[in-house]
């Protein structure tokens, strides 16, 4: 019965020392299942590198977005603040009025009864 196998020889063109080299069946396969594994690992690390980097520009989007809700609430605090100012302002001016018109009662009474 016959080995399965490969022989590499290598003749050296200056007439140097021939070599060669008999590789069995199962070590081809072994050889190669390994060189598979191998591709299968820098294909799976390359996955993986790109699908970080859509991640960084995922995560340049979310900086941008984070920054513009950033703005609008410092805007809205601006006029969240003046709306109070105004609110305050209006207290201030229906206290007057109210004052004004005790007053104004007043004088109608103390007229009234002269």
């Amino acid at each position: 019965m016959t080995r399965r196998g490969f022989t590499l020889s290598v003749v050296p063109h200056a007439g140097g020392r021939r070599r060669s080299l008999d590789v069995s069946g199962a070590r081809l396969l072994l050889f190669t299942a390994v060189v598979v594994l191998a591709l299968l690992a820098v294909l799976g690390a390359l996955g993986m590198l790109l699908s970080g980097l859509t991640g960084w520009q995922r995560l340049e989007t979310l900086e941008e977005e984070n920054l513009a809700l950033r703005d609008s609430l410092t805007d809205y605090r601006e006029v969240r603040e003046r709306l109070d100012s105004i609110e305050a302002e209006l207290q201030r001016i229906r206290e007057r009025r109210i004052r004004i018109e005790n007053l104004a009662g007043l004088a109608e009474s103390m007229i009234d009864s002269l």
